[in-house]
């Protein structure tokens, strides 16, 4: 009888939580950050540019790649 009732409230509170779930997975949102930075070395500045695609899944979980390039010219 204890099995019974233990398996009845577990599976009520997996049933409440299928709601909860579905709603983090509902809110995935995709995006592309660009970035330019700026450093000097021994008095030469360059720049490098970077290129982030990313997919959200939730506020929590954000999953990407990354781009990045130095130009060529350096700047006097």
């Amino acid at each position: 009888m204890r099995i019974f009732f233990l398996l009845l409230i577990f599976s009520l509170n997996a049933y409440s939580q299928k709601e909860k779930i579905d709603n983090i997975l509902s809110l995935d949102t995709y995006g592309l950050r660009l970035e330019v930075k700026n450093f000097f070395i021994k008095n030469h500045r360059f720049k490098i540019h970077e290129i982030k695609p990313y997919y959200k899944l939730n506020n929590k979980i954000k999953l990407g790649i990354g781009f990045c390039f130095l130009n060529d010219k350096t700047f006097f």
